[in-house]
């Protein structure tokens, strides 16, 4: 369970997010498990109501109405499915793919006898950060809530450098484990030659190409990203910078997102202004020479994990400069190979780092295929569901 399911119309609407992907890969993985996969929905907007259940690729899916109570979504709905499930003496694992909710708080309350698992993801901060950020009272009082309900986890998983020492002072370390919600599938998407890429998209091959990829969010660092940018570019002509942030249309006048997207279109960046597949966006990922990310956020810095994109653009060979390269799971050395960790004040002195050939890249793919990899880390959940499961239930197994 991760965000709300606002919309439920097509094939993507249901079947979208990581507890999809999370899901399908667990069974691609392993036939010791049976995987179900709960969603919740907004019954308002989606004019829906009730459990609604699906199956697909092996997969059970259920999807839970939740109603806005004040401005965080609960489903009493799930809570008496679980109760239910809970009396009849059902043995099953929860592994929640959200942390710091209140929803979560309440599934843990309610999961004190049944094995409990948990993935942090990005954003997903402790309320603590949140009531620090806005004064809000709500997050204050939900801090000793969420603090007290992390005491009901058998285990968690967190991505985030800030997130493992978070924990580390509330719960016992051995209950923790520092890693990524989701790997990447390395034999379905084989590495690209760049300059077929290039050519396939009718981009130059004489120009040294940096790339951005993610929504118009200023947590992103956008805006910083494209003033560096034009700063650089006026010494190296021969720079090329393409962003990808999807369609910006939707966005208020007045919101700071649609700002930053004006400030892209008004750039001397190639905007790609609209929603790619991921096929094609890694077809981009492939044909440039740098990945930019830097938030000028460091909360968000720091509780952030090393993004989707990222591991993408080293798949295909492509470094990344990036402030989210301090999650990184391998040692220092092999993350000074896989690209070069950044800060917002030293973007530029690490764009001219590279531009200027003063550092030069390792086997990206390798570095980054040796940890975020499925095997990798689907065999570190099994190891824990495994556990858990003599724990709770001997040596029951899942068939």
């Amino acid at each position: 369970m991760t965000d709300v399911n606002n919309k439920l119309e097509d094939e993507f609407d249901y079947y979208k997010g990581w507890q999809t992907t999370f899901s399908i890969q667990t069974l691609k993985h392993s036939n010791e498990f049976e995987t179900e996969c709960w969603t919740l929905y907004n019954p308002v907007t989606c004019k829906k109501s009730g459990i609604l259940e699906r199956e697909r690729l092996g997969v059970k899916y259920r999807y839970f109405p939740a109603y806005n109570i004040f401005s965080f979504f609960i489903s009493f709905t799930l809570l008496k499915y679980l109760l239910l499930k809970n009396l009849y003496s059902e043995k099953y694992i929860i592994h929640m793919q959200a942390l710091h909710t209140p929803m979560s708080n309440l599934i843990s309350f309610f999961s004190r006898n049944i094995p409990l698992i948990a993935q942090q993801r990005s954003p997903n901060f402790p309320p603590i950060i949140k009531y620090r950020r806005t004064g809000r009272l709500v997050y204050f009082l939900h801090q000793f809530i969420d603090k007290f309900c992390l005491r009901f986890y058998d285990h968690i998983f967190a991505p985030s450098v800030a997130e493992y020492i978070y924990l580390k002072k509330i719960i016992n370390q051995k209950n923790i484990t520092f890693l990524k919600g989701g790997g990447f599938d390395f034999d379905e998407n084989p590495k690209l030659d760049k300059l077929k890429s290039r050519e396939d998209l009718g981009l130059p091959h004489d120009k040294k190409i940096l790339i951005h990829v993610g929504r118009y969010n200023n947590r992103k660092g956008l805006p910083l990203i494209i003033d560096t940018y034009e700063k650089i570019k006026i010494n190296h002509k021969n720079l090329m910078f393409i962003i990808i942030g999807g369609d910006g249309r939707g966005y208020s006048k007045s919101s700071i997102n649609s700002k930053i997207y004006d400030k892209a279109m008004n750039s001397s960046s190639l905007v790609i202004d609209k929603h790619l597949p991921k096929v094609e966006v890694i077809k981009y990922l492939s044909a440039a020479d740098l990945n930019i990310m830097c938030s000028e956020d460091n909360t968000f810095n720091k509780f952030s994990d090393i993004s989707n994109v990222e591991i993408e653009a080293a798949a295909m060979g492509t470094p990344s400069v990036s402030s989210f390269l301090l999650h990184y799971y391998g040692t220092k050395e092999e993350r000074n190979k896989l690209g070069i960790f950044t800060t917002s004040e030293n973007l530029g002195k690490s764009l001219n780092r590279f531009i200027e050939a003063e550092w030069t890249p390792g086997n990206t793919r390798k570095l980054i295929k040796k940890y975020y990899n499925w095997k990798f880390i689907l065999t570190r959940n099994f190891t824990v569901y495994k556990d858990l499961t003599r724990k709770y239930y001997g040596n029951l197994k899942f068939e």
